[in-house]
C-alpha cells in the first residue's frame, strides 16, 4: 500500500459517517468500520450484506423506491429506518452520489450514513409531549392559549374556539383581538407587551365576544415559558369567564361539575362564602368544616403551613398562586396547586377572592420519577464513562500489591501496609461495581444457578457478616427451580442485605432466608417473571428496627443513608436494586418501625437443570505451566502486570499492543501459541475481530477476553460475554491465573 492509499484509508476510517458503496443490485463493494458500528454487525461480515438485508420487511418496498430514485440520479438526502444486527432500529440520514468507472459509466452508489436515532427519538418525544399537551388543553374547562417569542399567538384550545365560535386560523397571530371589546383592546395589548418584555407573570380583565355575540368578562392569567437553557419561548395563558361569579346559582352549577375545588371568600367579612363539593374528594373530609379558616390551615403540612398562610393573606390584595401539601385524615399526603384572583365590582373595587385548588399529586409523582430517572441515568453515564480507565488502574494497583504481599515474609513489617493498599483497592472496586449496578451497566455473566446451593455455600460467610449475637435461620424449598443470574452478583445482593440486617439489630435478633416457588397468580411474580408461568422467590427478613414510610420510600435511592457520616455510602440498597433488575428480577420491601424488614426477590424460573460442576482444575505451582500465551492489551501497565503474573506461573508470554500487532506475532509463531488473552476493545482492531481472524488461521484456537468496560459498551461492540471465556477488570493475579488455567485444563487432561 503506498502513502496515498494509507492516507485514504485513514481518512475513510476517521470520518464520523458510515460509508457504504454498493453496485446497482445493492451488493456491497466497500464499507468503512463506522458503517458496521452503525448497523452493529461485525466488520468482516459487511461484504455479505446488501443495502436491503438491513431493512425491516414491511419497509422493503419504500427502500427499493429510494434506491431506484437515487440510482436514477436523484441526490437529495433522505431519512430512513434500518434494522441493526441485534434487531433494534436505527434511524440514518442518507446522502448518495454515483460511482463511475474510467469510462464514465455508473457502476454503483456511494452512500454517507449519519446516525440520527437520538434526533428522531427527541422529535418523537417532542411530538408526544405536544400531543399530550394538546389533549390535556382541549379537555380543560378553561380557555388556554400559547404564544411564541414574537408576541404571536400560536395555539388555542377547543374551549376557547367553542367560546368564540371562530376557527384556529382566524384566531392565530393577532386574530384573537378581533373578539376583544374595542374599549379593552389597548389595555390588553399594553398589559401583555409590558409583561412580555419583562418576562413576568401577568393578569388582566377584559371583555371577549362569545359566539352568540354577547361580551363576557374574562380574567386572563399568563406566565412566561422557557426552553432548556433558560431561553425565553413565549407565554402560556389561561382565561376564565368570570361574568357569572356574582350569580351564585350559575356559579354553583359550574363549580359542582369539575374536579377542582372552587372557593369564594368575602373580603369585608374575611370569611368563606362557598366551597365546591370537590373539597371532600380532595381533602378527604366533609366540607362542613371549611368555614373555620384556622382548621383549614391545620390540614396543611407543617413544613408548608407558613407559605400557605402568606399565600392566603396575599390573595386579598393581588393575584397569587401556591403549591403546598395537605394531610388527609387517612394519613395520606396530597399536593395542591392553589390559585387566587380578585373579583371586582362595577367600579373596579375588589370585594371577593375566588380560588381554584387542584390536586396535582399525580403530576408531582411523575415529575419525581422523571427526576429520579435522570439522576440514575446521569450516575450511570458517569460510572460507565470512568469504569474502563478506573478498572485498568485498579487492576495494576491491586495486582502489584498482591504480588508484593504474597512474596513478603510473614514477619515483614511492610505486609501490613500492603494489606491496607489491597483493602483500599478492593473497596474502590466494590464502589465502582455499586455505581455501575445502580444504572444496570455492570458486566453480567449469567449462569443457571440453584439458589439453595448458592445460599448454603454462603453460610460461613454470612455468619462472619451477621455476627454471633444474631440467629441465622434458613428454610429452603427442595423442589426449587433454577434461575439464570450472575452468581457473583446474587452473592453481593445477599451480603448487602445481611449487612443491613446486622446494622438494624445491634443487640440481638433473627436473620432468616427462605426460598420458594412463587404463586403464578402473584402480581409480583408476574413482574419478576417477565411473562413466565413461575418465579423463584428469595425472602430475606430480619427482626430489626424497621423503616418508617419516608425511609422505605427512599430506601433504593442512590446515596440515601440513615447511617452517620463516614458509616455508609448510601449505595448498598441501590446496588441491590440495580443487580436484581439487571438479572431480570424484581424486589419488594415491607417494613414498619419496630417490626423488622422483609425483602422479597423474584426471578424467572428456568426449566433447564443446573449444569454439573466441572472437575476441579489442577492447581499448578508457579513453575508448572509450560504453555505459551499471546497477550493483546493496549494499556502498557496492565499488559506488563499480566506478563509478570503468567511468567511467574511458568508460562511463556508474547506481547502485542493492539490487534494488528497480535496478528503479526501469531503468524510468526502460531505453532507455539496455546492461548490468546485479549482485551475486548482496542484501537484499530478489537478483540472480537482479532479472535475471528485468528480462528480463521487456526480453528479451535483458545481465546480468553478481558475488559474494564461496562456491559452496555461491550454489547454495542457485539460482545456477549456469558457465551465465551471472559474475565472482568479489575482482577487479581490469582484470578487471572485461574481463568487461564481453566481455559487450558481440557488440553492438559487430554495430554495426560
Amino acid at each position: 500500500m503506498n502513502v496515498s492509499e494509507e492516507m485514504y484509508r485513514r481518512i475513510v476510517e476517521a470520518v464520523p459517517e458510515g460509508i457504504w458503496v454498493v453496485d446497482p443490485e445493492g451488493r456491497t463493494i466497500f464499507s468503512n468500520r463506522r458503517m458496521a458500528e452503525i448497523l452493529r454487525i461485525d466488520y468482516e461480515s459487511m461484504p455479505e450484506q446488501t443495502c436491503f438485508s438491513c431493512v425491516f420487511p414491511d419497509e422493503l418496498a419504500d427502500a427499493e423506491r429510494h434506491f431506484a430514485r437515487t440510482l436514477a440520479g436523484d441526490s437529495r438526502p433522505f431519512d430512513f429506518r434500518l434494522r441493526r444486527g441485534d434487531g433494534s432500529p436505527v434511524w440514518v440520514s442518507i446522502s448518495c452520489m454515483p460511482v463511475c468507472d474510467d469510462t464514465g459509466a455508473q457502476v454503483g452508489l456511494l452512500g454517507l450514513f449519519s446516525d440520527i436515532t437520538e434526533r428522531k427519538q427527541a422529535e418523537a418525544a417532542l411530538r408526544e409531549s405536544e400531543e399530550r399537551f394538546r389533549n390535556m388543553a382541549d379537555t380543560a374547562p378553561v380557555m388556554i392559549w400559547v404564544s411564541d417569542e414574537k408576541k404571536q399567538l400560536t395555539f388555542f384550545n377547543k374551549t376557547w374556539l367553542n367560546f368564540t365560535g371562530r376557527t384556529m386560523e382566524q384566531e392565530l397571530g393577532d386574530g384573537w383581538a378581533a373578539g376583544v371589546h374595542p374599549d379593552d383592546v389597548q389595555n390588553c395589548y399594553e398589559t401583555f407587551s409590558s409583561a412580555f418584555d419583562a418576562h413576568r407573570n401577568f393578569q388582566v380583565e377584559y371583555r371577549l365576544r362569545r359566539a352568540d355575540g354577547e361580551y363576557r368578562s374574562i380574567l386572563c392569567s399568563g406566565v412566561p415559558r422557557f426552553l432548556p437553557g433558560g431561553i425565553f419561548a413565549g407565554y402560556i395563558g389561561c382565561d376564565i369567564d368570570i361574568t357569572d361569579l356574582q350569580s351564585e346559582e350559575r356559579f354553583r352549577e359550574l363549580a359542582e361539575n369539575i374536579d377542582q375545588v372552587f372557593w369564594m371568600l368575602d373580603l369585608d367579612k374575611d370569611q368563606v362564602l362557598y366551597v365546591s363539593p370537590s373539597f371532600e374528594k380532595v381533602w378527604g373530609c366533609s366540607a362542613a368544616s371549611y368555614r373555620d379558616r384556622n382548621w383549614l390551615a391545620e390540614t396543611v403540612h407543617a413544613e408548608d403551613r407558613g407559605r400557605f398562610v402568606l399565600f392566603r393573606e396575599n390573595a386579598k390584595a393581588k393575584p397569587v398562586e401556591e403549591t403546598y401539601r395537605i394531610l388527609r385524615p387517612d394519613g395520606t399526603v396530597r399536593w395542591i396547586h392553589d390559585r387566587a384572583f380578585l373579583v371586582c365590582d362595577a367600579d373596579g373595587i375588589p370585594y371577593r377572592v375566588a380560588r381554584i385548588a387542584e390536586d396535582v399529586t399525580a403530576h408531582r409523582e411523575l415529575e419525581e420519577e422523571l427526576r429520579q430517572a435522570h439522576k440514575m441515568e446521569a450516575i450511570g453515564r458517569l460510572a460507565g464513562g470512568v469504569a474502563h480507565d478506573f478498572n485498568n488502574l485498579l487492576t495494576v494497583i491491586g495486582g502489584y500489591a498482591r504480588m508484593l504481599f504474597d512474596g513478603a515474609p510473614a514477619q515483614d513489617p511492610t505486609r501490613a501496609k500492603l494489606e491496607q493498599i489491597l483493602t483500599a483497592s478492593d473497596r474502590a472496586s466494590v464502589l465502582t461495581m455499586q455505581l455501575l449496578a445502580i444504572s444496570r451497566r455492570q458486566a453480567v455473566q449469567l449462569k443457571l444457578v440453584n439458589a439453595n446451593h448458592l445460599l448454603s455455600n454462603m453460610a460461613s460467610l454470612l455468619r462472619r457478616i451477621i455476627g454471633e449475637n444474631i440467629t441465622i435461620e434458613t428454610a429452603f424449598d427442595p423442589e426449587l427451580s433454577c434461575i439464570k443470574v450472575d452468581p457473583h452478583q446474587l452473592e453481593q445482593v445477599v451480603m448487602n442485605l445481611a449487612a443491613n440486617a446486622r446494622d438494624a439489630m445491634p443487640n440481638a435478633g433473627r436473620f432468616r432466608i427462605e426460598t420458594s416457588m412463587a404463586d403464578a397468580t402473584d402480581k409480583q411474580c408476574e413482574d419478576g417473571g417477565r411473562g413466565t408461568a413461575k418465579c423463584v422467590r428469595l425472602r430475606i427478613s430480619d427482626t430489626g428496627c424497621g423503616m418508617d414510610d419516608r425511609t422505605r420510600e427512599r430506601a433504593f435511592e442512590p446515596f440515601f443513608t440513615t447511617k452517620g457520616v463516614g458509616k455508609g455510602t448510601g449505595l448498598g440498597l441501590s446496588m441491590v436494586y440495580g443487580f436484581v433488575h439487571q438479572n431480570q428480577g424484581t424486589i419488594h420491601v415491607v417494613s414498619e418501625p419496630g417490626q423488622g424488614t422483609i425483602f422479597d426477590l423474584y426471578f424467572p424460573a428456568q426449566s433447564e437443570r443446573e449444569a454439573e460442576p466441572e472437575s476441579p482444575v489442577n492447581r499448578f505451582s508457579k513453575t508448572d505451566a509450560t504453555e505459551t500465551v499471546l497477550v493483546a492489551e493496549d494499556e502498557p501497565a496492565v499488559r506488563e502486570l499480566v506478563r509478570q503474573t503468567l511468567e511467574q506461573r511458568g508460562y511463556t508470554v508474547l506481547e502485542a499492543k493492539d490487534g494488528y500487532e497480535a496478528l503479526r506475532v501469531f503468524e510468526q509463531r502460531k505453532g507455539e501459541i496455546h492461548l490468546v488473552l485479549t482485551d475486548v476493545i482496542m484501537p484499530l482492531m478489537n478483540g472480537r475481530e482479532l479472535a475471528k481472524r485468528l480462528k480463521s488461521i487456526r480453528p479451535g484456537m483458545k481465546i480468553v477476553y478481558m475488559s474494564g468496560y461496562t456491559d452496555e459498551v461491550l454489547a454495542f461492540h457485539g460482545f456477549a460475554q456469558p457465551e465465551i471465556e471472559f474475565i472482568q477488570k479489575p482482577f487479581t493475579p490469582s484470578e487471572l491465573a485461574e481463568k487461564v488455567e481453566l481455559a487450558l485444563s481440557v488440553d492438559r487432561r487430554a495430554g495426560q
